[in-house]
Protein backbone atom coordinates (compact mmCIF):
# COMPACT_ATOMS: atom_id res chain seq x y z
CA UNK A 1 0.00 0.00 0.00
CA UNK A 2 1.42 3.37 -0.99
CA UNK A 3 2.12 5.87 1.78
CA UNK A 4 1.07 9.47 1.22
CA UNK A 5 3.54 11.69 3.06
CA UNK A 6 2.64 15.34 3.80
CA UNK A 7 3.95 18.03 1.48
CA UNK A 8 6.43 20.68 2.71
CA UNK A 9 7.20 19.02 6.08
CA UNK A 10 9.40 20.65 8.73
CA UNK A 11 12.40 18.97 10.33
CA UNK A 12 11.33 16.43 12.97
CA UNK A 13 7.75 16.30 11.67
CA UNK A 14 6.30 12.76 11.98
CA UNK A 15 3.85 10.77 9.89
CA UNK A 16 2.23 7.46 10.89
CA UNK A 17 1.03 4.77 8.51
CA UNK A 18 0.56 1.00 8.81
CA UNK A 19 1.55 1.09 12.51
CA UNK A 20 4.89 2.68 11.60
CA UNK A 21 5.93 6.22 12.48
CA UNK A 22 8.21 8.15 10.11
CA UNK A 23 10.20 11.29 10.84
CA UNK A 24 11.38 14.00 8.41
CA UNK A 25 15.10 14.79 8.82
CA UNK A 26 15.08 17.67 6.34
CA UNK A 27 15.90 15.45 3.38
CA UNK A 28 14.05 12.14 3.70
CA UNK A 29 11.41 10.41 5.78
CA UNK A 30 13.06 7.87 8.10
CA UNK A 31 11.59 5.23 10.36
CA UNK A 32 11.84 6.06 14.07
CA UNK A 33 12.90 2.69 15.58
CA UNK A 34 11.68 3.60 19.05
CA UNK A 35 8.12 3.97 17.79
CA UNK A 36 7.90 0.90 15.55
CA UNK A 37 5.78 -2.08 16.43
CA UNK A 38 8.62 -4.60 15.94
CA UNK A 39 6.20 -7.44 15.22
CA UNK A 40 5.19 -5.72 11.94
CA UNK A 41 8.78 -5.64 10.57
CA UNK A 42 9.66 -8.66 8.40
CA UNK A 43 12.62 -10.66 9.73
CA UNK A 44 12.33 -9.45 13.34
CA UNK A 45 11.04 -11.86 15.97
CA UNK A 46 9.76 -10.52 19.29
CA UNK A 47 9.86 -13.94 20.98
CA UNK A 48 12.82 -15.75 19.38
CA UNK A 49 16.14 -14.74 17.84
CA UNK A 50 16.54 -12.35 14.91
CA UNK A 51 19.64 -12.57 12.71
CA UNK A 52 21.29 -9.66 10.86
CA UNK A 53 24.36 -9.72 8.62
CA UNK A 54 25.27 -6.08 9.07
CA UNK A 55 23.97 -3.52 11.53
CA UNK A 56 25.18 0.08 11.30
CA UNK A 57 24.39 2.31 14.27
CA UNK A 58 25.34 5.98 14.46
CA UNK A 59 24.87 6.19 18.24
CA UNK A 60 25.35 3.55 20.97
CA UNK A 61 24.61 -0.16 21.17
CA UNK A 62 23.91 -1.43 24.70
CA UNK A 63 23.53 -5.05 25.77
CA UNK A 64 23.96 -7.10 28.93
CA UNK A 65 26.31 -9.53 27.13
CA UNK A 66 28.21 -9.66 23.82
CA UNK A 67 29.17 -12.89 22.02
CA UNK A 68 31.24 -13.79 18.98
CA UNK A 69 34.39 -12.47 17.31
CA UNK A 70 35.49 -9.20 18.88
CA UNK A 71 38.84 -9.03 17.07
CA UNK A 72 37.65 -6.10 14.94
CA UNK A 73 36.77 -3.92 17.91
CA UNK A 74 38.95 -0.89 18.58
CA UNK A 75 39.32 1.46 21.53
CA UNK A 76 39.18 -1.30 24.15
CA UNK A 77 41.77 -0.99 26.92
CA UNK A 78 42.22 -3.26 29.96
CA UNK A 79 41.89 -1.70 33.40
CA UNK A 80 45.44 -2.82 34.18
CA UNK A 81 47.53 -3.69 31.12
CA UNK A 82 50.13 -5.52 33.17
CA UNK A 83 47.67 -8.25 34.14
CA UNK A 84 44.35 -8.16 32.32
CA UNK A 85 45.74 -8.21 28.78
CA UNK A 86 47.89 -11.33 29.27
CA UNK A 87 46.61 -13.97 26.86
CA UNK A 88 45.49 -17.14 28.62
CA UNK A 89 44.87 -15.52 32.02
CA UNK A 90 41.30 -14.76 33.03
CA UNK A 91 41.03 -12.29 35.90
CA UNK A 92 38.55 -9.85 37.35
CA UNK A 93 40.87 -7.06 36.33
CA UNK A 94 38.55 -4.11 36.90
CA UNK A 95 39.82 -1.83 39.61
CA UNK A 96 43.34 -3.28 39.84
CA UNK A 97 45.87 -0.72 41.01
CA UNK A 98 49.51 -0.86 41.98
CA UNK A 99 51.06 -4.32 41.71
CA UNK A 100 48.34 -6.75 42.87
CA UNK A 101 48.88 -10.48 43.28
CA UNK A 102 46.98 -12.77 40.93
CA UNK A 103 46.47 -16.45 41.74
CA UNK A 104 46.25 -18.70 38.69
CA UNK A 105 45.33 -22.36 39.04
CA UNK A 106 46.27 -23.55 35.55
CA UNK A 107 47.89 -21.68 32.67
CA UNK A 108 49.49 -22.78 29.43
CA UNK A 109 51.76 -20.22 27.80
CA UNK A 110 55.17 -19.87 26.16
CA UNK A 111 56.85 -17.29 28.39
CA UNK A 112 56.24 -15.61 31.75
CA UNK A 113 58.28 -12.53 32.63
CA UNK A 114 58.20 -11.36 36.23
CA UNK A 115 60.21 -8.67 38.00
CA UNK A 116 59.19 -10.14 41.37
CA UNK A 117 59.01 -13.69 42.73
CA UNK A 118 57.27 -16.65 41.08
CA UNK A 119 56.07 -19.16 43.68
CA UNK A 120 54.56 -22.59 43.06
CA UNK A 121 54.03 -25.80 44.99
CA UNK A 122 55.96 -27.71 42.29
CA UNK A 123 57.88 -27.03 39.07
CA UNK A 124 58.04 -29.39 36.09
CA UNK A 125 59.96 -29.49 32.82
CA UNK A 126 63.38 -28.38 31.66
CA UNK A 127 65.23 -26.53 34.43
CA UNK A 128 68.60 -26.45 32.65
CA UNK A 129 68.54 -22.64 32.41
CA UNK A 130 67.92 -22.08 36.12
CA UNK A 131 70.73 -20.58 38.16
CA UNK A 132 71.44 -20.57 41.88
CA UNK A 133 69.80 -23.96 42.39
CA UNK A 134 71.53 -26.44 44.71
CA UNK A 135 71.30 -30.15 44.04
CA UNK A 136 73.12 -33.47 43.93
CA UNK A 137 74.37 -35.66 41.18
CA UNK A 138 77.26 -33.36 40.29
CA UNK A 139 75.00 -30.48 39.25
CA UNK A 140 74.71 -27.26 41.20
CA UNK A 141 75.65 -28.09 44.77
CA UNK A 142 75.80 -26.12 48.00
CA UNK A 143 78.70 -23.73 48.48
CA UNK A 144 80.16 -22.63 51.79
CA UNK A 145 83.00 -20.45 53.06
CA UNK A 146 84.50 -19.40 56.37
CA UNK A 147 87.65 -18.94 58.45
CA UNK A 148 88.96 -19.56 61.96
CA UNK A 149 92.02 -19.09 64.10
CA UNK A 150 93.57 -22.53 64.08
CA UNK A 151 95.35 -24.31 66.93
CA UNK A 152 97.25 -27.46 66.07
CA UNK A 153 95.28 -30.59 67.04
CA UNK A 154 92.08 -28.65 67.95
CA UNK A 155 88.99 -29.64 65.97
CA UNK A 156 87.00 -27.01 64.03
CA UNK A 157 83.52 -27.58 62.52
CA UNK A 158 83.44 -26.72 58.82
CA UNK A 159 79.83 -27.68 58.06
CA UNK A 160 76.83 -29.54 59.49
CA UNK A 161 74.04 -31.24 57.57
CA UNK A 162 70.97 -33.37 58.17
CA UNK A 163 71.45 -37.05 58.84
CA UNK A 164 68.80 -37.57 56.12
CA UNK A 165 71.65 -37.06 53.65
CA UNK A 166 72.72 -40.63 52.95
CA UNK A 167 75.84 -39.58 51.06
CA UNK A 168 77.59 -36.21 50.84
CA UNK A 169 80.60 -35.35 48.73
CA UNK A 170 82.79 -32.31 49.41
CA UNK A 171 85.38 -30.43 47.42
CA UNK A 172 87.43 -28.51 50.02
CA UNK A 173 89.98 -25.71 49.76
CA UNK A 174 92.11 -24.36 52.65
CA UNK A 175 94.42 -21.34 52.80
CA UNK A 176 96.83 -20.77 55.74
CA UNK A 177 97.75 -17.10 55.81
CA UNK A 178 100.68 -17.61 58.19
CA UNK A 179 102.70 -19.93 55.94
CA UNK A 180 101.24 -18.99 52.55
CA UNK A 181 100.21 -22.64 52.20
CA UNK A 182 97.11 -23.99 50.44
CA UNK A 183 95.45 -27.40 50.39
CA UNK A 184 92.68 -28.94 48.27
CA UNK A 185 90.95 -32.30 48.53
CA UNK A 186 87.76 -34.28 48.27
CA UNK A 187 85.82 -36.00 51.05
CA UNK A 188 83.09 -38.65 50.75
CA UNK A 189 80.79 -39.10 53.77
CA UNK A 190 78.35 -41.97 54.34
CA UNK A 191 76.02 -42.16 57.34
CA UNK A 192 73.25 -44.40 58.63
CA UNK A 193 71.75 -41.91 61.06
CA UNK A 194 73.82 -43.26 63.96
CA UNK A 195 77.39 -43.50 62.67
CA UNK A 196 79.26 -41.64 59.94
CA UNK A 197 81.98 -43.00 57.69
CA UNK A 198 84.38 -40.68 55.88
CA UNK A 199 87.07 -41.09 53.24
CA UNK A 200 89.55 -38.37 52.27
CA UNK A 201 91.00 -38.60 48.77
CA UNK A 202 92.64 -36.49 46.11
CA UNK A 203 94.56 -34.54 48.78
CA UNK A 204 96.97 -32.00 47.26
CA UNK A 205 98.91 -29.20 48.95
CA UNK A 206 101.92 -26.93 48.63
CA UNK A 207 104.63 -26.71 51.33
CA UNK A 208 102.82 -28.51 54.14
CA UNK A 209 99.69 -30.51 54.87
CA UNK A 210 97.38 -28.11 56.70
CA UNK A 211 94.48 -30.19 58.07
CA UNK A 212 92.94 -33.63 58.29
CA UNK A 213 89.17 -33.88 57.76
CA UNK A 214 86.77 -36.07 59.76
CA UNK A 215 83.08 -36.36 60.60
CA UNK A 216 80.78 -37.11 63.54
CA UNK A 217 77.08 -37.33 64.37
CA UNK A 218 75.58 -35.45 67.31
CA UNK A 219 72.02 -34.28 68.06
CA UNK A 220 70.72 -35.49 64.69
CA UNK A 221 73.36 -33.48 62.83
CA UNK A 222 76.26 -34.75 60.78
CA UNK A 223 79.28 -32.46 61.17
CA UNK A 224 82.35 -32.18 58.95
CA UNK A 225 85.43 -31.23 60.96
CA UNK A 226 88.99 -30.09 60.27
CA UNK A 227 91.91 -30.76 62.62
CA UNK A 228 95.05 -28.63 62.00
CA UNK A 229 98.27 -30.60 61.63
CA UNK A 230 101.26 -30.22 63.98
CA UNK A 231 102.79 -26.76 63.74
CA UNK A 232 99.74 -25.26 61.97
CA UNK A 233 98.45 -22.30 63.98
CA UNK A 234 96.84 -19.00 63.08
CA UNK A 235 94.28 -17.99 60.50
CA UNK A 236 92.92 -20.57 58.05
CA UNK A 237 90.22 -19.72 55.52
CA UNK A 238 88.24 -22.37 53.67
CA UNK A 239 85.75 -22.89 50.86
CA UNK A 240 83.72 -25.94 49.92
CA UNK A 241 81.22 -27.25 47.40
CA UNK A 242 78.90 -30.02 48.60
CA UNK A 243 76.64 -32.42 46.72
CA UNK A 244 74.13 -34.60 48.57
CA UNK A 245 72.12 -37.76 47.98
CA UNK A 246 69.12 -37.99 50.33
Amino acid sequence: MAINFPNNPSVDDTHSANDITWKWDGTTWKVGISTINAATIPGISTTGTSYFYNVSVASSVTASTYYGDGSGLVGIAATNADYASVAGIATNAQGLTGTPDITVNDITCRHISSSGIVTASAYYGDGSNLTGVGGGGGQGGTAGTGSWTATAGVLYELDNISINNLVSEYILYFDHSGSNTTQAQKVLVLNNGVNSYIQEYGVVYDNNLLVSVGSSISQNKLTINAVPETGINGGISFKFLRNDIS
